[in-house]
C-alpha cells in the first residue's frame, strides 16, 4: 500500500520514490565517520589488514553488510517509504564502520611505532612497551572518529536532531532538494509565537501536523490540512506552512504558490533549514481588499413582482487571491421580506463565493476569489428568495436564477483536482 499523502524524492512529488530511495536516504542520514569507517572496512577486508586478517571478523562484517543490503532491498518493494524505516540497516552498518575505525586506529598506532622505533624496543617486555606507546595514538584516532566526525555533527542539531543531514553530501541545503524533510521540528516555536499574537478573537490556525506538535504549544484552535483539498480561506487567522508540506504542495499547488509569493509574518529556520512559514490571513486579506479592482457599470435588466434591479457595477476581470467588489441598487416596494443570493460560478458549476443579504435599495458587498480556484470564465448569478420560507421568487420570465454578468478569473497556478496527487491510487 502506498502513501495516503504524496512523498517527495529528488525534487519530484511521487507516489513511490523507487529503488534508489533507501541508498540515498542512508547516505544523507549517515555521518562522515560512518562512511569513512565503511570505506576503510572494505579496504581492510580486501587486504586482510587487522582485525580483518581474522576470518571470523571478515565473516561477521560480510554478514552485517549483507543483512543491510537485503533489508534495503526488501524495504524498497513497498511503495510506502520513509528514511526511518531503514534504521535496522543503519545499526548493522555502524558495526561494520566501527571495525573499520578499529583498523584505522591499530594501523595508525603501528605507523607511530615505526616512526619512533628504538633499539631498546626489541628487548624483553618490548611488546607491552609498544602497546603502551601506541595506545594514545589509537585513542586519538578513535576519538576523532567518534567525537569529531560522528557525535559532534549530530550534537550541533540539538534539540532538533532529525534536521541533521550528512555534511559530506551538502547537509540540509542539499537534503531539502532530495528528500522529504522535517518531522514537526519548529512547530513548537510556531505555537509559542502564535500565542503571543493579539487575541481579540480566539486565534485559529490551519497547519500541517496540527494535532500534534503545533497543538501542544498553541492554545488556540487548530485545523489540519488535507492533500488535494481547499483551505477555509475566510475562516482562519493564521496559515502555518511546514517544510515537507511545501515540498509536496499540500493542499494543492495553487495554494502553495500563492503563499510563497506573499510575505510571511514569521519564518522559523534551524541550521540553514527553513522549517516553518506563518502567514497572517488578516494581513493578506487587508492587502487583497486594498488592491481590489474598481467596479464598473454593467448593463442589466432584471425584475420581479414589485422589484427591479436598477443597476449593477462590478469588475469584469479579477485575479486569483483578490476580491470582487459588487454594487447593486434595487427599486420597488416588495423588499422588506426578501433576501438575495449572489453567486460566482463557472461553467462546470464550481462555486467561488456566495453572499446572501437582505434586499435594500443600495447594496455593496465583496466576493473573495480563493488562490486555489480554477482560472477561467465565471458569471455572477442572482436569486431573490423569501426570508422566512427560503422559497425562490421567480422573475418576470419565471426564472429563479438569473445570469447577471460574466467575469474572468485569471492568474495563479491552474489547479486541476483530477491531476492532483490525491488521485494517484485511483489512476494506477
Amino acid at each position: 500500500e502506498g502513501h495516503s499523502n504524496p512523498n517527495y524524492f529528488l525534487g519530484r512529488i511521487v507516489e513511490d520514490p523507487g529503488p534508489f530511495f533507501y541508498p540515498v536516504a542512508y547516505l544523507f542520514r549517515s555521518t562522515p565517520a560512518t562512511l569513512i569507517g565503511l570505506a576503510v572496512a572494505v579496504l581492510g577486508a580486501l587486504r586482510r589488514v587487522p582485525p580483518f586478517d581474522q576470518p571470523r571478523v571478515r565473516q561477521a562484517a560480510f554478514g552485517f553488510s549483507l543483512f543491510a543490503l537485503l533489508f534495503m532491498l526488501g524495504m524498497s518493494l513497498p511503495a510506502k517509504k520513509f528514511d526511518r524505516y531503514d534504521l535496522p540497516a543503519h545499526f548493522t552498518l555502524e558495526i561494520v564502520a566501527a571495525l573499520g575505525w578499529a583498523m584505522l586506529a591499530t594501523t595508525a598506532g603501528r605507523y607511530w611505532l615505526r616512526l619512533r622505533r628504538r633499539p631498546a624496543d626489541a628487548g624483553p617486555g618490548a611488546s607491552s612497551a609498544r602497546r603502551a606507546a601506541s595506545l594514545p595514538v589509537e585513542v586519538a584516532v578513535l576519538s576523532a572518529g567518534v567525537i569529531l566526525l560522528h557525535g559532534a555533527f549530530t550534537a550541533l542539531h540539538a534539540p532538533y536532531y532529525l534536521t541533521y543531514y550528512n555534511p559530506l553530501l551538502g547537509g540540509s541545503a542539499t537534503a531539502q532538494r532530495a528528500l522529504f524533510v522535517g518531522w514537526g521540528e519548529g512547530l513548537d516555536q510556531a505555537g509559542l509565537w502564535l500565542d503571543q499574537q493579539p487575541d481579540d478573537n480566539e486565534r485559529r490556525a490551519v497547519s500541517w501536523y496540527a494535532f500534534g506538535p503545533l497543538s501542544y504549544y498553541f492554545d488556540g484552535e487548530v485545523e489540519t490540512v488535507i492533500a488535494g483539498s481547499g483551505l477555509p480561506w475566510l475562516d482562519i487567522d493564521f496559515v502555518v506552512l511546514y517544510a515537507n508540506q511545501i515540498q509536496r504542495q499540500i493542499p494543492n499547488a495553487a495554494a502553495i504558490h500563492y503563499f510563497l509569493s506573499q510575505d510571511p509574518a514569521r519564518v522559523i529556520s534551524f541550521r540553514g533549514l527553513e522549517l516553518v512559514r506563518i502567514y497572517n490571513m488578516h494581513t493578506l486579506m487587508d492587502e487583497a481588499y486594498a488592491n481590489a479592482p474598481d467596479p464598473r457599470p454593467v448593463l442589466v435588466s432584471a425584475s420581479w413582482p414589485d422589484l427591479r434591479l436598477a443597476s449593477l457595477a462590478m469588475p469584469q476581470r479579477v485575479a486569483l487571491g483578490s476580491v470582487l467588489p459588487i454594487h447593486m441598487t434595487f427599486e420597488g416596494t416588495n423588499q422588506k421580506s426578501l433576501k438575495f443570493s449572489a453567486r460566482v460560478v463557472n461553467e462546470e458549476g464550481d462555486l467561488i463565493g456566495q453572499t446572501d443579504l437582505p434586499v435594500t435599495p443600495d447594496v455593496t458587498f465583496t466576493v473573495y476569489v480563493p488562490p486555489d480556484a480554477k482560472p477561467g470564465s465565471y458569471a455572477l448569478y442572482l436569486m431573490i428568495y423569501e426570508d422566512e420560507t427560503l422559497e425562490p421568487v421567480p422573475d418576470s420570465y419565471g426564472e429563479t436564477l438569473l445570469t447577471l454578468a460574466p467575469v474572468e478569473v485569471y492568474g495563479g497556478v491552474a489547479y486541476d483536482p483530477a491531476a492532483d496527487f490525491r488521485t494517484f491510487n485511483e489512476e494506477e
